[in-house]
């Protein structure tokens, strides 16, 4: 649902930015690196064409440590040099608007890392805020669609899809399915971290069988011992290199593919490798486990979808 702007404190915001902005000034010594400051990857003649928009921007900066307003030169930098050259205008306060950041945030963040991302786009969010309160003032961040979870398989469920991974014949969809089963109920993998998987991201050797991913988060997972016979049945003969569910690490819908070619003799539930992740982490939130530690093993850096789940395990209880 969304929430309605309440216009009153809207305008107390403004004007209190405002009157802040009448009298404010960055310390001397974030003004003496503001005059120094000079971006390594632009030219001189580039530099001069956007550098007054820069420095008006950033005088209205409210950040305190040096270093953090060091880094606050960097991006915006990159921010006005990115969004002037796909034509906005060449003004500050054309720039440090909510749908310029948005294009920026969605189109010229891809080279930083999720972390860097986010932290970059708040703070020149907040930034807007101080250089462009009227459009600012009410608005922190983009809406962004979030999709619900997939709801967890119960347990009659799960039971169905295991006879039907450990009984079905013999040949390259068998062998595929029961590495989706195995990995998706054993460690979590999704869509993304079996289209890239290999044979030599599987150790099962050691004593605690691990399967490291990389499609979401990066992370090592240990395969829950319920479910290593699958997860063998589904890398038996395959080469270190190989791939274990993909024909082609570039190739989309990996997993659909597979589970729209599974033979189904009986009952059996939708088959979703989503819907086998989420039953996992389930299992998860249901561990004594710290919360960090189970976001760093389902590869999430928010615990919204984990949430979800509880409401999941409530019903189910």
């Amino acid at each position: 649902m969304s929430r309605k702007i309440n216009a009153a404190a809207n305008r107390r915001l403004r004007d209190e930015i405002l009157a802040e902005r009448e009298s404010h000034q960055i310390p001397s010594e974030h003004e003496t690196h503001l005059q120094q400051w000079r971006p390594k990857d632009l030219d001189e003649t580039r530099w001069v064409e956007i550098c007054p928009i820069v420095q008006k921007a950033l005088r209205c900066s409210t950040v305190k440590s040096l270093g953090t307003f060091k880094k606050l030169c960097r991006n915006v930098s990159d921010f006005v040099d990115w969004s002037t050259d796909r034509g906005n205008a060449a003004t500050t306060e054309a720039l440090f608007i909510p749908t310029v950041i948005d294009e920026y945030v969605r189109k010229g963040m891809d080279r930083f890392t999720k972390g860097s991302k986010a932290t970059n786009e708040s703070a020149l969010r907040r930034l807007a805020r101080s250089v462009n309160p009227d459009l600012n003032a009410a608005r922190q961040s983009t809406p962004i669609g979030y999709a619900p979870i997939k709801p967890p398989y119960d347990k009659a469920d799960t039971e169905a899809i295991l006879r039907i991974a450990a009984t079905h014949p013999e040949g390259p969809t068998g062998r595929k399915f029961a590495a989706c089963v195995g990995l998706g109920l054993g460690a979590g993998a999704g869509p993304k971290d079996l289209r890239v998987l290999r044979r030599q991201d599987i150790d099962l050797a050691a004593d605690s069988p691990t399967v490291t991913l990389e499609g979401l988060e990066k992370r090592t997972v240990e395969i829950r011992p319920e479910y290593l016979d699958l997860v063998e049945r589904g890398v038996d003969g395959l080469k270190p290199d190989d791939l274990v569910v993909a024909t082609d690490a570039n190739a989309k819908d990996v997993v659909a593919s597979v589970m729209s070619r599974v033979k189904v003799l009986g009952a059996c539930p939708e088959l979703s490798q989503g819907r086998l992740r989420a039953t996992w982490q389930a299992w998860c939130v249901d561990q004594p486990v710290r919360l960090a530690d189970v976001m760093e093993m389902c590869g999430r850096r928010s615990c919204r979808t984990l949430v979800d789940l509880v409401d999941y395990l409530r019903a189910a209880s």
